[in-house]
């Protein structure tokens, strides 16, 4: 199995180029180099968003979300997704091209797919945080909900079931920050086995 790997040229742009000044190459390497990472200041990118008739132009490199609010005036939070021509965009990534901006609201299906995921997230966040010796399950969607399982020592009271709300409450009170990670197949298996 060959292995690969990525550089996030964007965000390492500076340093890139800096380097290439103390390296010993002919001038017209560097220069090819230089074209190649692509650093841009100050350039923009061109839009249109669904059901407006107007054309945006914002920094290249301003993410959707710093658009909705700065721009479309809307409040972020109802907004689950941007789709930027076909490919749909996690609303803390950049603009980075021009096209026609979509926005996934949490009432359309793929929102609301996106909602209940995150709520999953948030739950099961919770509830280790408080029963770190439990393991949760979510089995499957049940008319409009999810269920789900948490395996522990002893029943669940009433008293358990408020902190695990109180806990997922702060969650979204503190705004925090799902990422997405991606990773090889194998790792995933052996982290779901190890669980």
């Amino acid at each position: 199995m060959m292995k690969q790997w990525v550089i996030d040229i964007p965000k390492y742009a500076e340093r890139l180029l800096d380097g290439l000044d103390d390296l010993d190459w002919p001038e017209g390497t560097k220069e090819i180099q230089r074209n190649w990472i692509g650093k841009s200041v100050g350039a923009e990118v061109k839009f249109k968003v669904d059901g407006k008739n107007k054309e945006f132009k914002v920094k290249e490199g301003t993410t959707f979300i710093e658009f909705i609010e700065n721009d479309l005036k809307i409040d972020s939070k109802n907004v689950a997704l941007c789709r930027l021509d076909r490919e749909y965009k996690e609303l803390i990534k950049p603009i980075n091209r021009d096209g026609v901006i979509g926005l996934i609201n949490f009432d359309n299906s793929i929102g609301y797919k996106i909602y209940t995921r995150t709520l999953q997230f948030i739950f099961v966040t919770a509830a280790l945080e408080i029963f770190n010796e439990a393991t949760i399950t979510i089995e499957h969607s049940l008319s409009g909900g999810v269920y789900g399982e948490i395996h522990k020592d002893m029943e669940l009271s009433e008293e358990d079931l408020m902190k695990i709300k109180d806990r997922m409450l702060d969650i979204v009170n503190r705004d925090v920050v799902i990422k997405k990670i991606k990773m090889r197949k194998e790792e995933a298996i052996k982290i779901f086995k190890e669980y």
